[in-house]
């Protein structure tokens, strides 16, 4: 059901513009990078034309010089919404360094309204552990007016790790909390006064610019004239190059600094009127967009001769080039806002039409956003609600959900109310993103407005979806049937209610249904574009097959799905991040726990945004318990609040019960019977809520809760209880065919009988299991049934004929039983100590002083400068010692260093 996002980039965003010819060093202000890396914020407030942009290219360039990481954006009105403008961050600090913002990418990869501050958390969180100095530039923040924006900027500067450095250029003040970072010292403020040139830099700028040089009284002048405003001086100086001036007429008195704005207008007109006509024509054609591309301007123009007008105008320091390719120019807002003004003064048809040129080519590069931006300025409301009829849900099925944003947002400037199409797709677009209720709000309106039976029928398609992932499977298979029954021209939305029938099935166990459900296929050309329609398929198939305890069919399904991912047109890890999660958790059922890691690995936090219950499960109890196999119970209990969050926003009972009952196992096994039963009183509340409903048909929290009985009738010796509630439990999951959870119920009431010595009926019990679990490769069920578990299994063992293949899967399991709870058990059952992992003796002793104190450090959240400080060495030394580090404990990143000390036992703070 989902699409993969792939909003298009605009790449010199992320890039400091080009340095102009003709600059000098301000060494008055250059000095500040050094007050820079001593402050977390600075903010650079000045007008337009004082020069914030290029001092803050000289500091970025010094910083970057001093080996620090330096990411840049430039912000435009179109970045006033929350995922875009994080998104356009994370790809910033991606360019700075590859493990930067790369988890953000992959989520809004996958869904481009994914939740915002969850994203800024996750790039806090790679800010700490790059370890390196991280100086991330906002040109333009004044661009950013959305309060939601605000508290985001406010969320980053109040968890900003040592390490982070923010620096925002703007024309206004920041409406930030800054009080709190004034009395730190944490904050530096810049404004138009220090940014101001003095006499002697006006005379250094005046003397370096390719005229004849002007007399000292002749540079007084112009200071005084232009008050030390960087773009009018350098206006002034282009103008005197164009009149080929000595010196510089006297002026009867200087200008107010009011009345300088008016003065540039001045200045502009005099240097426009110095241009040969045909240039200041094309600047005034040229003046509308944003960015400037040569085929835009030839479109704007009319002529080829538009390729060689920009290049002069690039010569004549007129306009910007973006790109060391010369494929984007940009003028200065200044003259843009000037060369608008005139363009206005010449009335409404030149504008107009100049629009409609900008929007057709726009439309040509399906560039949907600024076409119908263009149209809309230009008054063609009729063609701008063609356009987006036309590319609504093409938009969402390639995952370009922002433009979808962009479009609703131009409507409402422009007091004009969205198409019902374009309404439909916002809709999907927030049910892509898991936003499920406000969906449903907005196809209730929609349903209400809608003026042809195919605009219901497709808003009821998506309703179907909506309550599909708000795991109501009752309902959504009743709209899906019903939508069915009449033809559904578009064959992703056909397609998207297949897979919904497919869910819904599972969820009620239909078994045959859910098999027999068809696909269709596209037509050739477009199956590379709806990807993800045949990946949903295949993913919900594999979670058939795990429930069933298939699980090498389900990791053929998940395998293909991943295959299918990386053929695709856009390869994109969001697009393979659910079928790798889903394998992650075969791989743990097979005890493959390495392979397991590595699937997960920087995936997590995008999985969050994908998905449905079932999913969601199998992805976060896998990582929690491999975090507990890791002997990191504190990762463990994190990732299942990160999950029963997940459940209750999305309100999923069954994913809440099934976290409750996964930390009332991870209690138990570590004898802390209260808050165990704690969360047993949890699940029966849960179970007593939610009974046989829409969101509950099959049982499942009930389910859970009789578990959660019998693991804490268990532990308590209690084995009869146990025994009379699993033996109902088992026959209901073996009628249900739910083999996965019928083997841990099948081993727990193996070990109650075999309390109760009732060792005919416990081995019978260890063996129907056992045989289920050989039958699809279960491991990992069977090893969390825990140590009591190692007796019956040796028992089995010495029962079965050697040449069984079940005696070779007991003895298989018998051997990574060993592995993780150390020794071998005999019949008698009794577990013995945990034995010493392999190879943690010689990590340990490979470790120096040094080194160790040193992760202790970055345990504690210290940068590497912090630790360099802390020591008394340089921070060149302390990169030094982490690759030595990382070399011996075999990993790459600061992170895994501090994991793998932690499970070597080598950090204080820790043990």
């Amino acid at each position: 059901m989902a699409a993969p996002m792939a909003t298009p980039l605009i790449a010199t965003k992320t890039l400091p513009p080009k340095h102009r010819r003709g600059l000098i060093s301000r060494a008055r202000l250059g000095g500040l990078a050094d007050d820079i890396e001593s402050h977390l914020l600075t903010i650079v407030k000045a007008p337009g034309g004082f020069g914030k942009t290029t001092l803050a290219q000289a500091w970025a360039g010094t910083l970057a010089e001093r080996g620090h990481l330096v990411a840049w954006l430039s912000l435009d009105p179109d970045d006033d919404e929350p995922q875009r403008f994080l998104h356009y961050t994370s790809h910033a600090l991606q360019r700075a360094h590859p493990d930067l913002g790369a988890a953000c990418v992959a989520m809004f990869s996958q869904s481009m309204l994914a939740d915002p501050q969850q994203a800024l958390a996750m790039l806090i969180e790679e800010v700490v552990s790059c370890g390196e100095e991280v100086f991330l530039f906002l040109d333009d923040f004044h661009c950013l007016t959305l309060p939601e924006i605000h508290a985001l900027v406010s969320f980053l500067l109040r968890y900003a790790p040592s390490n982070l450095h923010l620096v925002l250029l703007s024309r206004a003040s920041a409406p930030l909390a800054l009080d709190t970072l004034r009395v730190r010292h944490a904050l530096l403020e810049i404004d138009a006064a220090q940014l101001r040139f003095t006499a002697e830099e006006t005379q250094e700028f005046l003397d370096a610019s390719p005229t004849d040089k002007l007399s000292p009284e002749d540079s007084r002048r112009i200071h005084s004239q232009t008050e030390g405003w960087a773009a009018a001086l350098r206006l002034m100086s282009l103008s005197l190059q164009g009149q080929g001036r000595r010196s510089y007429p006297p002026h009867a008195q200087a200008p107010s600094t009011a009345g300088l704005a008016r003065s540039i207008d001045g200045y502009l007109c005099e240097l426009l009127t110095q241009l040969p006509p045909e240039l200041a024509d094309f600047m005034l054609r040229t003046a509308l967009p944003e960015r400037l591309s040569p085929a835009l301007a030839v479109a704007l123009i009319g002529s080829e001769a538009a390729r060689s007008q920009l290049a002069q105008l690039e010569q004549r320091q007129l306009l910007t080039a973006l790109d060391d390719e010369g494929q984007w120019y940009a003028y200065h807002q200044l003259i843009r806002e000037h060369l608008g003004q005139r363009l206005q003064q010449q009335g409404g048809a030149l504008a107009a039409e100049l629009h409609a040129r900008a929007a057709a080519w726009y439309h040509g590069q399906g560039l949907w956003s600024p076409a119908v931006r263009h149209a809309l300025d230009g008054g063609a409301t009729a063609q701008a609600y063609a356009w987006i009829e036309e590319c609504a849900m093409p938009l969402v099925k390639a995952g370009d959900i922002l433009t979808l944003v962009g479009c609703e947002r131009q409507l409402a400037a422009h007091l004009v109310r969205p198409p019902v199409r374009l309404r439909i797709a916002l809709a999907w677009a927030r049910i892509l993103a898991c936003a499920c209720p406000d969906a449903i709000k907005l196809l209730d309106d929609i349903e209400a407005d809608a003026d042809s039976e195919q605009l219901r029928l497709d808003s009821r398609a998506a309703r179907a979806a909506a309550y599909a992932l708000l795991d109501r499977p009752l309902e959504a298979r009743a709209i899906a049937e019903d939508c069915l029954r009449h033809p559904v021209p578009d064959r992703w939305v056909h397609n998207s209610l297949y897979n919904i029938l497919r869910f819904c099935a599972l969820r009620t166990g239909r078994w045959t249904d859910f098999y027999a459900t068809p696909d269709l296929p596209y037509p050739e050309g477009e199956s590379r574009r709806n990807i993800l329609s045949a990946i949903y398929r295949l993913v919900l198939l594999g979670v058939g097959d795990c429930v069933r305890g298939k699980l090498s069919l389900a990791e053929q399904r998940y395998t293909a799905a991943i295959s299918l991912g990386y053929s695709a047109d856009n390869p994109d890890s969001g697009v393979t991040a659910l079928p790798s999660g889903m394998l992650a958790h075969v791989r743990y059922e097979q005890n493959r726990l390495d392979e397991a890691e590595a699937l997960l690995a920087n995936r997590l936090e995008v999985l969050c945004t994908l998905g449905f219950a079932e999913s969601v499960k199998h992805i976060f109890l896998t990582a929690a318990r491999m975090a507990q196999r890791h002997g990191r119970p504190e990762r463990a209990l994190a990732l299942l609040e990160q999950a029963e969050n997940i459940g209750i926003s999305r309100q999923w009972d069954r994913l809440v019960a099934a976290v409750q009952l996964e930390r009332l196992r991870l209690h138990l096994s570590q004898g802390r019977l209260a808050e165990a039963q704690a969360y047993l009183q949890r699940l029966r509340q849960l179970a007593v809520a939610t009974p046989h409903t829409p969101t509950n048909p099959l049982g499942e929290v009930r389910q859970y809760a009789a578990f959660g009985d019998a693991y804490c009738a268990l532990q308590q010796y209690r084995y009869k209880d146990a025994q009379q509630v699993l033996e109902p439990l088992l026959a209901e999951l073996l009628s249900l065919d739910s083999q996965l959870l019928a083997v841990r119920a099948g081993l727990a009431l193996a070990i109650a009988q075999q309390g109760q010595r009732n060792h005919t009926h416990a081995l019978r019990s260890c063996r129907q299991a056992m045989a289920m679990a050989a039958e699809g490769g279960i491991v990992g069920s069977v090893l969390d049934q825990g140590p009591d578990l190692g007796g019956l299994l040796a028992i089995l063992r010495d029962s079965l004929d050697d040449a069984t293949p079940l005696h070779g899967f007991t003895l298989r399991v018998l051997e990574a039983w060993q592995a993780l709870y150390g020794g071998m058990p005999n019949a008698g059952g009794k577990a013995p100590g945990r034995a010493a992992g392999p190879g943690g003796a010689e990590q340990r002793q490979a470790l120096g002083p040094r080194e160790c104190g040193i992760l202790e450090l970055i345990a504690e959240g210290n940068s590497n400068k912090e630790v360099a400080r802390l020591l008394g060495i340089g921070p060149e030394t302390v990169k030094t010692h982490l690759k030595n580090i990382f070399a011996k404990l075999n990993v790459d990143r600061r992170i895994q260093a501090v994991a793998q000390a932690e499970a070597l036992g080598l950090l204080k703070r820790r043990r």
